[in-house]
Protein backbone atom coordinates (compact mmCIF):
# COMPACT_ATOMS: atom_id res chain seq x y z
CA UNK A 1 0.00 0.00 0.00
CA UNK A 2 1.53 3.03 -0.72
CA UNK A 3 -0.07 6.84 0.01
CA UNK A 4 -0.01 9.74 -3.17
CA UNK A 5 0.28 12.14 -0.29
CA UNK A 6 2.51 11.28 2.79
CA UNK A 7 0.15 12.58 5.33
CA UNK A 8 -2.88 11.06 7.80
CA UNK A 9 -4.66 13.03 9.61
CA UNK A 10 -7.22 11.25 11.94
CA UNK A 11 -8.82 13.92 14.13
CA UNK A 12 -11.67 15.73 15.74
CA UNK A 13 -13.25 13.96 18.09
CA UNK A 14 -12.65 10.25 16.43
CA UNK A 15 -12.50 9.09 20.24
CA UNK A 16 -8.98 7.14 19.49
CA UNK A 17 -7.80 5.66 22.37
CA UNK A 18 -4.59 3.76 21.02
CA UNK A 19 -2.43 4.25 18.19
CA UNK A 20 -2.38 0.98 16.04
CA UNK A 21 -2.22 -0.06 12.46
CA UNK A 22 -0.19 2.64 11.34
CA UNK A 23 3.26 1.17 11.58
CA UNK A 24 2.49 -0.36 8.07
CA UNK A 25 2.96 2.89 6.34
CA UNK A 26 6.78 3.91 6.92
CA UNK A 27 6.59 6.50 4.44
CA UNK A 28 4.41 8.46 6.12
CA UNK A 29 5.90 12.57 6.67
CA UNK A 30 3.16 13.92 8.75
CA UNK A 31 0.54 12.11 11.35
CA UNK A 32 -2.36 14.41 13.44
CA UNK A 33 -4.28 12.44 15.92
CA UNK A 34 -4.39 15.37 17.67
CA UNK A 35 -8.70 15.89 19.32
CA UNK A 36 -8.72 12.30 20.76
CA UNK A 37 -8.67 10.02 23.99
CA UNK A 38 -4.89 9.08 23.07
CA UNK A 39 -3.25 8.48 27.04
CA UNK A 40 -0.16 6.51 25.97
CA UNK A 41 2.01 7.23 22.90
CA UNK A 42 2.77 4.10 21.26
CA UNK A 43 2.49 1.93 17.82
CA UNK A 44 5.16 4.38 15.66
CA UNK A 45 7.89 2.41 15.93
CA UNK A 46 8.50 2.08 12.24
CA UNK A 47 7.20 5.73 10.89
CA UNK A 48 10.84 6.50 10.27
CA UNK A 49 9.97 8.99 7.86
CA UNK A 50 7.94 11.18 10.08
CA UNK A 51 8.75 14.54 10.40
CA UNK A 52 5.77 16.11 11.83
CA UNK A 53 3.94 14.44 14.73
CA UNK A 54 0.46 16.36 16.14
CA UNK A 55 -1.02 14.63 19.38
CA UNK A 56 -2.66 18.05 20.50
CA UNK A 57 -5.88 17.88 23.03
CA UNK A 58 -5.52 14.02 24.09
CA UNK A 59 -4.74 12.35 27.34
CA UNK A 60 -0.70 11.64 27.38
CA UNK A 61 0.45 11.64 30.63
CA UNK A 62 3.87 10.78 29.33
CA UNK A 63 6.54 11.73 26.64
CA UNK A 64 7.49 7.80 25.19
CA UNK A 65 8.44 5.40 22.41
CA UNK A 66 9.44 8.02 19.60
CA UNK A 67 13.25 7.58 19.84
CA UNK A 68 12.94 5.84 16.52
CA UNK A 69 11.31 8.71 14.84
CA UNK A 70 14.98 10.16 14.28
CA UNK A 71 13.35 12.36 11.00
CA UNK A 72 10.86 14.65 13.45
CA UNK A 73 11.21 18.01 13.07
CA UNK A 74 7.76 19.05 14.59
CA UNK A 75 6.28 17.70 17.83
CA UNK A 76 2.95 18.92 19.13
CA UNK A 77 1.37 17.66 22.70
CA UNK A 78 -0.28 20.55 23.46
CA UNK A 79 -3.27 20.27 26.23
CA UNK A 80 -2.55 16.86 27.43
CA UNK A 81 -1.39 15.93 30.96
CA UNK A 82 2.49 15.83 30.64
CA UNK A 83 4.30 16.69 33.82
CA UNK A 84 7.37 15.68 32.56
CA UNK A 85 9.96 16.93 29.56
CA UNK A 86 12.01 13.96 28.67
CA UNK A 87 12.05 11.16 25.97
CA UNK A 88 13.09 13.36 23.09
CA UNK A 89 16.95 12.66 23.23
CA UNK A 90 17.11 11.02 19.85
CA UNK A 91 15.37 13.59 17.91
CA UNK A 92 18.04 15.45 17.16
CA UNK A 93 16.27 17.22 14.13
CA UNK A 94 13.47 18.18 15.76
CA UNK A 95 13.06 21.94 15.08
CA UNK A 96 9.37 23.01 17.12
CA UNK A 97 8.52 21.72 20.42
CA UNK A 98 5.11 22.68 21.28
CA UNK A 99 4.15 21.76 24.82
CA UNK A 100 2.13 24.30 25.82
CA UNK A 101 -1.22 24.09 28.65
CA UNK A 102 0.28 20.23 30.27
CA UNK A 103 1.26 20.49 34.14
CA UNK A 104 5.22 20.79 33.27
CA UNK A 105 7.23 21.95 36.41
CA UNK A 106 10.65 21.75 35.28
CA UNK A 107 12.80 22.87 32.25
CA UNK A 108 14.95 19.84 31.59
CA UNK A 109 16.27 17.23 28.97
CA UNK A 110 16.67 19.52 26.15
CA UNK A 111 20.08 19.58 25.90
CA UNK A 112 20.40 16.89 23.04
CA UNK A 113 18.04 18.96 20.81
CA UNK A 114 20.56 21.26 19.25
CA UNK A 115 18.55 22.26 16.18
CA UNK A 116 15.41 23.31 18.27
CA UNK A 117 14.10 26.74 17.11
CA UNK A 118 10.84 26.95 18.53
CA UNK A 119 9.95 26.34 22.11
CA UNK A 120 6.34 26.53 23.52
CA UNK A 121 6.20 25.79 27.36
CA UNK A 122 3.08 28.49 27.97
CA UNK A 123 0.78 27.82 30.79
CA UNK A 124 2.17 24.99 32.83
CA UNK A 125 3.71 25.27 36.18
CA UNK A 126 7.50 25.98 35.54
CA UNK A 127 8.78 28.36 38.48
CA UNK A 128 12.36 28.54 36.86
CA UNK A 129 14.47 29.19 33.67
CA UNK A 130 16.96 26.31 34.43
CA UNK A 131 17.52 23.63 31.73
CA UNK A 132 17.96 26.34 29.20
CA UNK A 133 22.14 25.89 28.97
CA UNK A 134 22.05 24.99 25.15
CA UNK A 135 20.05 27.21 23.65
CA UNK A 136 22.20 27.17 20.27
CA UNK A 137 19.69 27.43 17.86
CA UNK A 138 16.56 28.54 19.65
CA UNK A 139 14.78 31.45 18.39
CA UNK A 140 11.43 31.36 20.12
CA UNK A 141 10.76 30.89 23.58
CA UNK A 142 6.90 31.01 24.62
CA UNK A 143 7.09 30.74 29.19
CA UNK A 144 3.67 32.84 29.70
CA UNK A 145 1.52 31.74 32.08
CA UNK A 146 3.78 29.84 34.33
CA UNK A 147 5.12 31.05 37.68
CA UNK A 148 8.69 32.68 36.05
CA UNK A 149 9.22 36.07 36.70
CA UNK A 150 9.19 37.37 32.95
CA UNK A 151 11.16 40.36 35.03
CA UNK A 152 13.78 38.52 35.56
CA UNK A 153 14.17 37.01 32.87
CA UNK A 154 14.58 40.77 31.17
CA UNK A 155 16.97 41.68 33.76
CA UNK A 156 19.13 38.77 32.65
CA UNK A 157 18.95 40.00 29.16
CA UNK A 158 17.01 37.36 27.86
CA UNK A 159 14.14 39.10 25.92
CA UNK A 160 14.76 41.03 22.73
CA UNK A 161 12.01 43.31 21.32
CA UNK A 162 10.34 41.95 18.21
CA UNK A 163 9.77 38.65 19.19
CA UNK A 164 13.58 37.75 19.39
CA UNK A 165 14.92 36.00 22.03
CA UNK A 166 18.57 36.91 22.63
CA UNK A 167 20.53 34.59 25.21
CA UNK A 168 23.79 36.62 27.03
CA UNK A 169 26.22 35.26 28.93
CA UNK A 170 24.45 36.11 32.23
CA UNK A 171 21.72 34.67 30.78
CA UNK A 172 23.32 31.42 30.33
CA UNK A 173 24.92 31.59 32.96
CA UNK A 174 21.67 31.52 35.55
CA UNK A 175 20.31 28.65 33.43
CA UNK A 176 23.44 26.69 34.52
CA UNK A 177 23.46 27.42 38.32
CA UNK A 178 20.26 28.75 38.83
CA UNK A 179 21.25 31.45 40.84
Amino acid sequence: MYLLFPSLVITNDNQISKIHGIRGIPQLEVLDLSNNQINEINGLKKLYNLKFLNLDNNLIIEIQNLSDLTKLEGLELRNNKINKIKGLDNLKKLKSLFLNNNQIKKIENLDLLSNLRNLDLENNNIQSIEGLENPKKLKKLKLNGNRISIQLIKDLGGIEYGGKIKFPKKFIEYCQKGL
